[in-house]
């Protein structure tokens, strides 16, 4: 089982850029979380970027809650994200599904002014998940008699 942190407003990246929006909603010790989508600077590269990827399980905002594990840049580094606090989530997939920042980063670039419509592309096909499997749930019936687990059925 991996071990992934949450990210918040003003947490670095590994080429030097910094988280710079999030959620004022939900935060940890009166800082901003970090979510898919989010702005991030780039320590190499001149612009704005954002926050590719998200916890899987987490929202806010009807957007996924950015985390080490999930969550990259798409600034051309494709720089990873630094956790600040030791806020964590387990997850069970192995680390090669690791969010990859889409390839077209032009189209990313918040700084960037589109000339026209048909000049941009789109990103990659968005990632469907399979809903998880249904969690069984085993209760007792004071009705049914001592040791019996079957609740009533």
């Amino acid at each position: 089982m991996a071990k992934g942190y949450y990210l918040l407003v003003g947490d670095k990246t590994t080429c030097g850029g910094v988280i710079i929006t999030g959620d004022q909603t939900i935060t940890f010790n009166g800082r901003a979380t970090a979510r898919e989508g989010d702005h991030v600077t780039c320590g190499k590269h001149s612009g704005t970027y954002m926050i590719a990827g998200g916890v899987p399980s987490m929202f806010s905002m009807g957007r996924r809650l950015a985390g080490t594990l999930d969550s990259v840049s798409t600034c051309p580094c494709r720089a990873r994200l630094i956790n600040s606090v030791m806020d964590s989530y387990e997850k069970q997939e192995e680390v090669a599904d690791r969010a990859v920042a889409p390839t077209n980063m032009a189209a990313q670039n918040v700084a960037s002014p589109v000339k026209a419509a048909g000049s941009v592309q789109s990103g990659p096909p968005p990632v469907t998940q399979a809903p998880p499997p249904p969690i069984a749930v085993f209760t007792k019936s004071c009705q049914r008699g001592k040791g019996c687990t079957d609740a009533g059925t």
